[in-house]
């Protein structure tokens, strides 16, 4: 656990409490002005109780995001908040590394890396809503934001109970629509159950890691008797020990899904097909996906699954040219600005940079995917899942160790194999063009099959 043990306390006392919270606003509150009074009053006295004093950062940094929005032309005011929501972040974690380098303390800027991402989308939002339909893609039609929000609104996006000690991000179109019960927030059915149940979901994850941690923990990876093992054990060592780091963010990741679950903010309708009812609009992970998917990118793309959201629609979309193909320098964005959004050490930006080239890699496997046929079933995905979680956990690892010494300590103990081999395939797919020669075969073989149908 982050922290010190009263810390502990107080941020598990928050996320418990957020549960019967967000149970009466879905259960017991109807009309707006009830809802958005509920939501900003209880999120400043849970946020206040939590953070005490420094709770001040998220009233200051609310209010000069809300002047820009309004003194700035509406088509150029997102570009200003974007800078801003980011710097403000930014001077946070430099100001964090100077009085506890390499420490894991509990402090605002958790909550502020949140608000860097609500306060920033709302402002390109805005930006959307004074553009015309034909102007935009449909996931900015779904989000954009026609007027500028009002202040009484405005501090109940920034302070909803739910979300406010370590979030989840969500959107204010979202937002505002649940507050006034609209669209398919219209009916949101009782959801204490389905909350509970992530619940217990959170309770598992802590429960594996206490067990699991006490034997392997990430730090000793840095550590100069880590490198006196041989390669196999490291391997297994860091394997392992990551494993059970990303449990301890499951954890507080299940606990907050649990309190949006039961506010009815993640409700998201009933399956077409079993008519059973979805909760998963809003979510910080899928687990089953992270632990056992087969696709690099989607095990990516589920955790922290709406960071991913708000880079994907703010960062990567926002960098794309018309008329051209996404690429490498799209990925590249993200992944900078990711690293900028988690801090300042060091190897942050290296972890990110080559999440970047294997991001892109994977994409050129997948496009090459007719060479791998002759890697059968289930052992081709086995394959794929192991050798994706081998080195994001390498990555991961490297991304815990926080400071330059020790993450290169680790990385040396392991011969670098996780960045060499990242490198050598991504140019090896890449410059020796084999995703465009499987598109070719692939070409021919249907041509094939069509001229043996036509016979």
């Amino acid at each position: 656990m982050i922290g010190k043990p009263e810390d502990q306390i107080r941020l598990i006392l928050c996320l418990l409490i957020a549960y019967p919270l967000g149970w009466i606003m879905n259960l017991a509150l109807r009309g707006k002005t009830a809802r958005h009074t509920f939501a900003t009053v209880t999120g400043i006295i849970l946020q206040a109780y939590m953070f005490r004093d420094e709770i001040l950062h998220t009233f200051f940094m609310s209010l000069i995001t809300y002047l820009l929005m309004n003194v700035f032309p509406r088509q150029t005011q997102h570009k200003v908040v974007f800078a801003f929501t980011l710097a403000y972040l930014s001077a946070s974690h430099i100001y964090r590394m100077y009085v506890n380098f390499g420490g894991w303390d509990l402090d605002i800027t958790t909550y502020t890396m949140i608000l860097t991402a609500k306060l920033s989308a709302l402002s390109f939002c805005y930006k959307d809503g004074g553009l015309k339909d034909q102007e935009l893609i449909p996931d900015q039609i779904e989000r954009k934001v026609i007027s500028m929000p009002t202040p009484f609104e405005y501090l109940s996006y920034v302070f909803f109970c739910g979300g406010c000690i370590v979030g989840p991000f969500f959107e204010y179109s979202d937002y505002i629509n649940f507050i006034e019960q609209k669209g398919i927030y219209q009916k949101v059915p009782n959801s204490i159950l389905q909350s509970l149940i992530r619940l217990g979901q959170g309770f598992l994850c802590l429960l594996f890691n206490l067990i699991v941690g006490q034997y392997f923990w990430v730090q000793y990876c840095g550590s100069e008797e880590f490198t006196t093992y041989s390669f196999p054990y490291k391997v297994m060592y860091y394997f392992i020990a990551m494993t059970s780091q990303r449990f301890q963010y499951y954890t507080a990741w299940c606990i907050t899904d649990g309190a949006i679950i039961g506010s009815g903010l993640a409700y998201n309708g009933s399956d077409e097909k079993t008519g059973e009812q979805k909760f998963d609009r809003i979510y910080s992970i899928d687990i089953s996906e992270v632990e056992f998917g087969f696709s690099p990118n989607r095990m990516i793309q589920s955790w922290n699954h709406m960071i991913h959201i708000w880079l994907k629609h703010y960062v990567y979309n926002r960098t794309l040219v018309t008329g051209q193909k996404p690429g490498l320098f799209n990925s590249m964005a993200v992944f900078i600005v990711s690293a900028f959004w988690h801090g300042f050490y060091p190897f942050y930006y290296v972890m990110f940079f080559f999440c970047a080239i294997f991001s892109e890699l994977a994409k050129d496997v997948y496009r090459s995917r007719i060479f791998f046929k002759v890697i059968p079933e289930p052992f081709y995905s086995l394959l794929a899942n192991f050798s994706t979680l081998l080195t994001l956990n390498y990555l991961g690892t490297s991304f815990g160790l926080l400071t330059f010494e020790r993450g290169y300590r680790f990385s040396r103990a392991m011969y670098h194999y996780v960045f060499i081999y990242i490198v050598l395939l991504f140019m090896v797919f890449r410059f020796g063009g084999i995703p465009r020669k499987a598109a070719k075969l692939e070409a021919k073989l249907k041509e094939k099959k069509e001229a043996k149908k036509e016979q």
